[in-house]
Formats: C-alpha cells, sequence, structure tokens
C-alpha cells in the first residue's frame, strides 16, 4: 500500500472519529445540560408564583424623633442669700410641695413673727384701718421668707442638684432640676407629604435606639400647627404619648415610631409585584395548572409592598409575582406586630 493510501485513510479515520465524540458529547452532556436549564426556568417560574391569602394589612407612616416627659424644671429661689439646707438626694422621688431646699432665713424668720404678733394684738383693739395695715405686713413678711423655701410644684423625680450647702445664690442660680416622668412622650417630625395621614387619636409602634429590643405602643396626642423647614424638605411636628411606662426610658432617647395611618382586618392581599395596571384598571396573572390568565381585580388599601384585593380573586388563588419569594418573606415580617425596624445611618 503506497504512502499516500496510508495518509488518506487515517485522515477519513480521525474524521470517523471525531463524528462519533460530536454526537456523544451532544447525547450525554449537552442534552442533559439543556434539560438542567429548562428545568431551572421552570423553577424560577414557580418560585415567582405566591398564594392568595387572608392577613391583617396595616399601611403606616415612619418617623424619627426623641422621648421628652410630660414636666420637666429647673427649680430658683426667689431671692438671693446662702444655701442652709439641701433636704433631697438625685434620684429621689418627691412629693407636691415637698421642701427640698432652704436658704439661711434667720432675718426673714423673725420679721414674720414680728409682724404676726402685731396683727394678732392689731386685730383685738386696733382701728379698723390700723388692722389693715398689720395685716398687710404680716403677708408681705409671709411672702419674703417663702421666698427662701424651695418646694416641688408637682410630684417628680430630683434628676439633678446645682448647688452645695454653704453656696451663695442669687434668684438666677439654679438649685434643683425636677422631672415628671408618669408620662412620656415622642415627638417625631412627619413629612409635609404623610402629614395629610396623620390624625389625633391613631396608634403608633415606638422603638428607642437605646434598647432595640423594647417596643412600645403610643397615641397621637398632638399635631402641630405649622410646618418647618428639615434639610431639603418641609415637616410637620407631631406628639405621641406612651402609652406603657418603663423606668429605663429617659428624655432625649432616640426614638422611631411607626404610626398606623390605615388598617383591614383579614384582609385578602397579594404581593404589590403581582398588579399591574392597564387602562385604568388593575389585572394580575392567575396560575391555573399549567396555563396563566389574566383576571381583572379591584384593589383596595396598598402598603409599599402588598395590595389588598377586593374582588377578583380567592383565597388560596395562584398568581404571578416578580420576586415574590423575597417580597412575600418581607410581607410576612412586616405584618407582624411591633416588628423590628432600624434607625437610619444605623
Amino acid at each position: 500500500m503506497s504512502r499516500t493510501v496510508k495518509v488518506l485513510g487515517g485522515i477519513a479515520l480521525l474524521g470517523v472519529l471525531v463524528v462519533i465524540g460530536f454526537y456523544g458529547y451532544q447525547r450525554f452532556f449537552a442534552a442533559p445540560a439543556q434539560t438542567n436549564s429548562a428545568r431551572s426556568g421552570d423553577r424560577a417560574r414557580d418560585s415567582n408564583i405566591v398564594t392568595v391569602t387572608r392577613r391583617d394589612l396595616v399601611r403606616t407612616v415612619a418617623a424619627f424623633g426623641e422621648v421628652f416627659p410630660k414636666e420637666e424644671i429647673v427649680l430658683r429661689f426667689k431671692t438671693g442669700g446662702i444655701v442652709q439646707e439641701i433636704l433631697v438626694r438625685e434620684g429621689e422621688r418627691v412629693q407636691k410641695n415637698q421642701i427640698l431646699a432652704r436658704l439661711s432665713n434667720a432675718q426673714q424668720e423673725l420679721k414674720l413673727l414680728q409682724a404676726k404678733n402685731a396683727y394678732e394684738a392689731a386685730k383685738i383693739s386696733a382701728p379698723p384701718n390700723e388692722i389693715q395695715i398689720r395685716e398687710l405686713e404680716y403677708k408681705i413678711a409671709q411672702e419674703e421668707y417663702e421666698y427662701t423655701i424651695l418646694k416641688a410644684p408637682w410630684d417628680g423625680e430630683v434628676i439633678a442638684l446645682h448647688v452645695q450647702e454653704g453656696d451663695s445664690v442669687t434668684h438666677t442660680t439654679d438649685i434643683v432640676t425636677l422631672l415628671n416622668r408618669d408620662e412620656m412622650f415622642v415627638t417625631v417630625d412627619i413629612d409635609e407629604v404623610d402629614i395629610r395621614e396623620i390624625a389625633l387619636g391613631q396608634r403608633a409602634r415606638v422603638m428607642l435606639e437605646a434598647y432595640p429590643d423594647l417596643r412600645f405602643t403610643a397615641e397621637v396626642t398632638a399635631i402641630d400647627y405649622r410646618a418647618v423647614a428639615k434639610g431639603s424638605t418641609k415637616a410637620v411636628a407631631v406628639t405621641l404619648k406612651l402609652l406603657q411606662s418603663d423606668p429605663r426610658i429617659k428624655p432625649g432617647f432616640s426614638a422611631k415610631a411607626e404610626i398606623i395611618v390605615a388598617e383591614v382586618k383579614d384582609a385578602l392581599q397579594v404581593p404589590l409585584s403581582a398588579i399591574r395596571t392597564a387602562g385604568g384598571k388593575s389585572f394580575v396573572a392567575l396560575v391555573r395548572g399549567t396555563t396563566m390568565e389574566q383576571v381583572e381585580v379591584q384593589v383596595g388599601l396598598t402598603t409599599t409592598e402588598v395590595a389588598q384585593i377586593l374582588s377578583g380573586l380567592q383565597e388560596g388563588d395562584r398568581v404571578l409575582a416578580v420576586n415574590a419569594t423575597t417580597r412575600q418573606t418581607q410581607t410576612q415580617q412586616r405584618n407582624v406586630p411591633l416588628a423590628p425596624f432600624g434607625f437610619p445611618g444605623r
């Protein structure tokens, strides 16, 4: 056999092997890859199919602010002198009219005693006009004596003592800071585009940055009469009263509030991404076995994640939604009462 024939035969054999190899690859590797790709597509489609459910639906307006007490006051004497006694400690609970501190007041006490004796004597035998004079002098002496005594204007807690016994003070010197935390409030700034949804008496959920695991219920008790500039936007101050007391709550704490502006119990709902709008009407893709049908629905209350369905679907129906698995999980978490929420930039 000639050398040329052998070369041609080798080339032909190589071609056959290439054909067989390509066929084998297509049969055993490419086909499974195509099958896996198809299955992956099916799984992707299935993960975007959600079941229509019933659940309480709540729409909220979130805002940030801080805690403040019912009352807080810095007390001062109405006259100057030397601090003779401080009768309370920081952290102590006090009652209304309880004496907190006293100035050296021997001179005022003597004047008061003399004025009282003169008034009592005048009432026995003096003419009416003299009795009036002595009574007026007695009242003035009483007032001057009272200026040397510092009393609590209401029940509260001493949170700061600003002087010590023996200090010289004037009527402008801070003596005691008194706090009433029997009622605590949160003031938040509501963006002007959301304020129309806020009303007195609405309930809210409050979280404190200092204690992120604590949740408190609150109620809208005041809405400011004007909007003020907050950065590049305008906002209205809204006051919430905390409906639970807790000794850990301190004035000045950072707080976040979710004010409940709308709520529907046992609402039929789907992810908002399942809704398509055309010609002023709303539609969903209803899954029936292996086919899908476009169905018109009537939408009620909506949030940033879900929509209430008033008509067109029933509980248990299956619809197509974008990123349904992730969104449905987020929606379920948001519908849990007092769900966690964070502070900006944290």
